[in-house]
């Protein structure tokens, strides 16, 4: 399970809010039991390391896989900062498209799993490429997917063909229609996707039920991401 518990914030982190989301966490760890992984995703919502680490000690008794994203995308000196002083697995990658930009993060040993999006940076062979570097780092890949199910599928052959993989973000239950537009290997068993055995990607598109779902924007998050100053922020 993966939640967002943290709130906006700027350079130091509100002691009210602190623990808040560490009575958060604890409750949601109790509810759910030890059997059951907690990812906590801070999406870069923190602006310094000392913010950063005031949440992740809240957040520490209940024990997550790791947390992601506790800082903004691309202050790898930082995020090396942060990782220096917690024992809580940090995640991130999601917005990181170069190949460049993760050999930072292994080289600075910055964070215990990397999370590269397949369609951000540049398909499978490319994003094989990135967890090769982080498995001679001693990193795992826990890929960004949040998208359909061509790239769930994707994501799916790149699991089982990649030795250091830890868990797959995935969004099949996102639409109603998510197995309808495309028919593929995807098939759940017990919170596992079972390996594909046929040929290639193994998916059929049905144009005509695609046809039926025409594209619509997004709505965008900035209705709930508006901070009581009247800022809008990165959801």
């Amino acid at each position: 399970m993966k939640v967002v518990i943290i709130p906006y914030t700027h350079y130091g982190a509100l002691l009210p809010q602190v623990d808040r989301v560490a009575h958060m966490a604890v409750a949601l760890r109790n509810a759910v039991g030890d059997a059951v992984e907690l990812m906590i995703d801070f999406h870069g919502r923190p602006a310094s390391a000392g913010a950063a680490l005031a949440y992740i000690d809240a957040v520490k008794p209940a024990r997550p896989m790791f947390v992601e994203e506790v800082l903004p995308p691309g202050d790898t000196l930082r995020l090396s900062e942060v990782a220096s002083k917690t024992s809580v697995p940090i995640a991130t990658g999601e917005r990181l498209v170069d190949l460049c930009e993760f050999e930072e993060l292994f080289r600075r040993r910055a964070i215990s799993v990397a999370q590269p999006d397949i369609c951000h940076c540049g398909g499978l062979w490319e994003t094989k490429k990135i967890a090769a570097m982080a498995e001679a780092a001693g990193i795992g890949v826990a890929p960004h997917n949040p998208l359909g199910p061509i790239a769930g599928v994707a994501a799916l052959h790149f699991a089982v063909s990649t030795a250091n993989h830890v868990i797959q973000e995935e969004m099949v239950g996102a639409a109603s229609w998510y197995f309808e537009v495309a028919r593929g290997p995807i098939r759940m068993s017990d919170g596992f996707w079972q390996v594909p055995a046929g040929p290639g990607l193994g998916v059929e598109v049905d144009e005509a039920e695609c046809a039926r779902h025409p594209y619509e924007p997004e709505t965008m998050h900035t209705t709930n991401a508006v901070l009581d100053d009247g800022a809008v922020a990165d959801w």
